[in-house]
């Protein structure tokens, strides 16, 4: 039995003859994969073909690269035309700046990874080449920074958006434009950086380590997860709030069809992508994840910026 890559298995058959003994084996599935993947036993860095694998990468690739281009289409407009310019399209654009610098490092990361840009894959047993590791350690930081910064300007722009409902509207003040940018790019700065230094120290105790690989471990992930599950909750909080301070003031205007209070409820929903709160039954990972969840995952997470997009069109 030859194991590939992604726990793939080639079985050798014997057959039981009827005369007690056994027949040659049959090596027929082992032959094809040598044959036309000369490199796909385990080993040599893994290349054994995987559809699901290249579907998921396929359709993450597609899709960030479409939503980079229209979010850097958008952001071009939205700066020369000094019009409409205003606090909630400075905290929208930096949103969709955020969600450019993470697709766009995150199809980097991707692309290097699935070259083995820093691993030796000439013999079987791959060898890390340690001299590009800061390299392979700086594209994985800001992967990881850039997805928490966009979570954090979702948050900073529910918040906004869920100010413009309430009592906050009727201030004449508003917080000074630097406190947004604390906020959205300081605030993930320092999650991160206490995340590098804790997962630095573990990493640094396994002498087999390489590039913090694999990074989604520990309870010390929680430093990360745990700061976009509050943001994306919060979100949550703040997207349902929006819809009660709508129904109530169509109540008290006294146009309380269900018809209309049913579509400004839909209208109200249609942020959920924008805010993010669609990814937070991705929290939960399976055991063992299906093609559907993995599919599901790769779709759901790279449309949300093409949404974005158009949602930043009709605003």
């Amino acid at each position: 039995m030859y194991p590939a890559a992604n726990a793939l298995q080639f079985n050798v058959q014997r057959l039981c003859q009827s005369n007690g003994t056994w027949a040659d084996p049959i090596y027929s599935q082992c032959i094809d994969v040598i044959k036309y993947h000369p490199q796909c036993i385990i080993g040599f860095c893994r290349t054994c073909p995987d559809l699901l694998r290249e579907m998921v990468i396929s359709v993450s690739l597609t899709l960030s690269i479409i939503s980079v281009a229209l979010l850097v289409s958008a952001l071009v407009l939205f700066t020369i035309f000094d019009s409409i310019q205003c606090r909630r399209l400075s905290i929208h654009k930096n949103l969709a700046a955020a969600f450019v610098f993470r697709f766009a490092v995150l199809a980097v990361w991707t692309v290097v990874q699935t070259s083995n840009v820093f691993q030796d894959c000439s013999s079987y047993n791959p060898v890390p080449l340690f001299e590009y590791e800061w390299v392979c350690k700086l594209l994985l930081w800001l992967v990881i920074y850039f997805q928490v910064s966009s979570v954090m300007w979702m948050l900073i722009e529910g918040g906004y958006l869920y100010s413009r409902f309430t009592i906050f509207a009727m201030r004449h003040t508003e917080a000074p434009y630097y406190a947004y940018l604390l906020c959205g790019w300081g605030v993930p700065f320092l999650v991160v950086l206490t995340w590098t230094i804790v997962h630095q120290h573990r990493s640094s105790q396994n002498h087999n380590s390489f590039c913090w690989l694999p990074y989604a471990q520990g309870h010390h992930l929680w430093i990360l997860a745990g700061a976009m599950g509050v943001a994306l909750t919060l979100n949550l909080l703040f997207l349902l709030g929006i819809v009660v301070i709508l129904v109530q003031k169509l109540r008290a205007e006294n146009t309380a069809e269900s018809k209309k209070i049913w579509r400004t409820i839909k209208a109200t929903l249609l942020l959920v992508p924008l805010l993010g709160v669609s990814n937070i039954p991705l929290f939960y990972e399976p055991p063992e994840p299906s093609s559907a969840y993995m599919l599901g995952s790769a779709i759901l997470q790279h449309s949300q910026v093409s949404y974005s997009h158009l949602v930043g069109w009709s605003r």
